[in-house]
């Protein structure tokens, strides 16, 4: 089974060396306050879920472990690089994602800290690559549902505007003219036209969660209003007969 694939339950279960034992080597450890947060560990290191910081990983080594890594610079350039790595993408905001997408991307993390203090630096590396992946993934997916969201939102007061609108249509057209009423369906059709290009374009946008909830909110809001006033454009460029003269005209009697 894999790391993109194993549950997290079973893969905290499922480590090298009994949880029972860690307190002789990692008691008063900071942030750890439950045996069941400890991702991996020997008497060298410990990689865990911060229950003080949100559940973050975090990790400590030994001294003996430390000392004798300043001794093999290969090996010790190794582990900066993947540390380096490791903290570039946990410095990345996870909290849009739902809790359980949030932990399954920090394991991720936290294996390839636990490879990396084993000396797998290849399996280190597709721990990250697996969690860099997983998180553009989520991000995706977030950045979608925010968008879309924010879309259907800004375009609902213009379907419900133009419900009431063709209801009440007779009292329009003798208070307002023909034309306005008119140029105010052709509002409404434009809102709706944005909303169903962007759900058609919605596959083939770059998303990306980290710019927030209002940037994505302020970009669907633009590509409706935007939508809503070509409609008008249009309705006028009809009404004034400079293209589609036979709908500005009505059927011949």
């Amino acid at each position: 089974m894999t790391l993109a694939t194993q549950p997290l339950a079973d893969a905290l279960v499922d480590r090298c060396r009994s949880s029972s034992e860690v307190g002789t080597y990692w008691a008063g450890i900071k942030g750890l306050k439950d045996e069941h947060d400890i991702i991996d560990w020997s008497p060298d290191f410990i990689v865990f879920f911060n229950e003080d910081v949100d559940r973050e990983i975090d990790w400590d080594t030994s001294n003996r472990y430390d000392d004798e890594i300043k001794k093999d610079a290969t090996r010790l350039g190794k582990q900066n690089a993947i540390l380096a790595d490791a903290a570039i993408l946990e410095a990345k905001d996870c909290t849009p994602f739902g809790r359980a997408a949030r932990e399954w991307f920090r394991y991720l993390l936290g294996k390839a800290y636990v490879f990396t203090f084993q000396g797998d630096s290849d399996g280190a590396k597709k721990a990250l690559l697996a969690a860099e992946q997983f998180f553009a993934a989520r991000s995706k997916e977030q950045s979608r549902s925010w968008y879309l969201t924010s879309a259907a939102a800004c375009t609902a007061p213009f379907l419900l505007a133009g419900a009431l609108i063709w209801f009440e249509r007779f009292w329009f057209i003798g208070s307002l003219g023909q034309t306005v009423f008119s140029l105010l369906l052709f509002l409404v059709a434009g809102a709706l036209g944005a909303l169903l290009s962007v759900i058609a374009r919605s596959g083939q946008l770059d998303f990306d969660a980290s710019a927030g909830l209002w940037l994505h909110f302020l970009e669907a809001a633009s590509r409706i209003a935007m939508g809503a006033l070509s409609g008008v454009v249009v309705g006028l460029a009809v009404k004034s007969g400079l293209f589609l003269e036979t709908l500005a005209k009505g059927p011949e009697t």
